[in-house]
This record gives C-alpha cells, sequence and structure tokens, in this order.
C-alpha cells in the first residue's frame, strides 16, 4: 500500500540533487517524457498504480501539468 494518499503532498527526491527527475505520461520507464523536475520539487499525488517494471508508481501533479513519477523518486515534505 502506498505511504500517500489521494491529493497528499509530497517533494520529488534524488541520489544526486542536481539530476532531473524525469515526469512521464504512463506509469512506465518506457511511456513518453512529459516534463522533466528538480529534487525538492512539490508534487501532489493524484493516484498510484504498479507499472510494468514491478515499481509503484505516482500519480502527481507537479508544475501546472499531471504525469507518473516511479515512488521511490517521491518523499514526504
Amino acid at each position: 500500500m502506498p505511504p500517500y494518499g489521494m491529493g497528499g503532498s509530497a517533494v520529488l527526491t534524488a541520489r544526486d540533487p542536481g539530476s532531473a527527475i524525469n515526469i512521464r505520461e504512463y506509469a512506465s520507464p518506457n511511456s513518453r517524457v512529459r516534463r522533466m523536475a528538480a529534487p525538492g520539487e512539490p508534487v501532489q499525488i493524484f493516484g498510484s498504480a504498479q507499472g510494468e517494471d514491478g515499481h509503484i508508481w505516482y500519480q502527481v501533479g507537479v508544475g501546472g501539468g499531471m504525469g507518473w513519477v516511479r515512488s521511490d523518486l517521491v518523499a514526504p515534505n
């Protein structure tokens, strides 16, 4: 069960704070990148799904848009 509820807030995170995080069209690493975001950027969680890669993905609102990001790149704020 994902740790975030519908509409919960969180921030993007990465091992390398200078890296960009891909916000994807679908819950898949093969999906088109809608935009890139930076670690520390706030997001709203709108849903979750298990991707074809076996990871949990969150549907997020970020920077005025929506997309999917892998759960290990999301942290509570």
